[in-house]
């Protein structure tokens, strides 16, 4: 995480591997950062992102929610194993006539 505050203005840089998020307090000072990291390195700006290592982005107004929903759903079925029911199905039941055994 790389971090610049000047004046009332904030750019905050996340790089993970070949990704990179860039948050700042306006419009302009992402265009400005855009261009001054492609001045110097090879990059593609592909806009906003919804994704970033398995984390969704959501934009709701002035607020930004981060969401890992798909991450512990995925995790979850993960942890679930299906086994067959050892019951046989096609087996008729009667109704226990004699004494209880508990």
């Amino acid at each position: 995480m790389y971090s610049r505050y000047e004046n009332d203005e904030c750019v905050i840089i996340f790089l993970y591997v070949d990704d990179m998020l860039i948050f700042c307090t306006c419009d302009d000072i992402v265009f400005k950062t855009n261009f001054f990291l492609g001045s110097k390195f090879e990059m593609k700006d592909v806009g906003e992102t919804s994704v970033i290592i398995r984390v969704k982005i959501i934009r709701k107004g002035e607020s930004i929610l981060l969401s890992q929903k798909n991450t512990m759903r995925n995790f979850l079925r993960s942890l679930v194993t299906i086994v067959s029911n050892p019951y046989d199905a096609n087996s008729k039941l009667k109704k226990n006539i004699g004494e209880s055994i508990s």
